[in-house]
């Protein structure tokens, strides 16, 4: 047998219309299973309102904020700690990645001409910068000064808001603290 609407019905707290109230009256006539249920929900109803609210032992609010403000503190350390730890471990694997590297290089004999090919590839930083400012270059005097004027402007713009939102960041970070919620 469906119950349903009818134990919808039986937890709800508006009143009901009288043809909901008709078709209710025959479902609970004939169903043992809600009548018991209508029968159970009434009366938490009537204990939840006759039960005396309960008034806590004196200074139990000072003694809850107090053990708030404790757990926080040592919320806060474990987290510091837990970021410590995770520096740590990453620092220590890139310290054995890298002496790994230098270490099978040394022994390959390929530790000078990967120095050397470094060196190389920081020599070419200069004529690789100077052609992408070059490249920039033509492509800002390709464009009409007003789009160029609007470009520098939007440029400008946008790294201001990034900085705005970076020194928010610090100071909220500084002196508010990480909030977990």
């Amino acid at each position: 047998m469906s119950h349903q609407p009818f134990e919808t019905w039986i937890f709800e707290h508006e009143e009901l219309s009288q043809d909901e109230r008709e078709q209710m009256q025959a479902h609970l006539d004939s169903c043992q299973e809600c009548r018991q249920l209508k029968a159970a929900w009434q009366n938490a109803n009537v204990r939840l309102q006759v039960k005396p609210m309960v008034m806590p032992k004196h200074g139990f609010t000072q003694r809850w904020e107090a053990g708030l403000e404790r757990r926080q503190v040592e919320l806060q350390t474990q987290q510091s700690q837990q970021v410590r730890r995770f520096l740590l471990y990453l620092g220590l694997s890139n310290a054995v990645a890298i002496i790994t590297f230098v270490a099978l290089s040394i022994q390959k004999g390929a530790f000078l001409s990967w120095i050397i090919d470094a060196f190389q590839e920081l020599v070419e930083i200069p004529s690789i910068l100077s052609g992408l400012v070059n490249t920039a270059t033509s492509l800002l005097q390709a464009m009409p000064d007003y789009l160029s004027f609007a470009a520098w402007i939007t440029v400008t713009c946008g790294l201001c808001m990034l900085t705005v939102i970076w020194v928010y960041s610090l100071w909220r970070t500084t002196f508010r603290g990480v909030t977990i919620r």
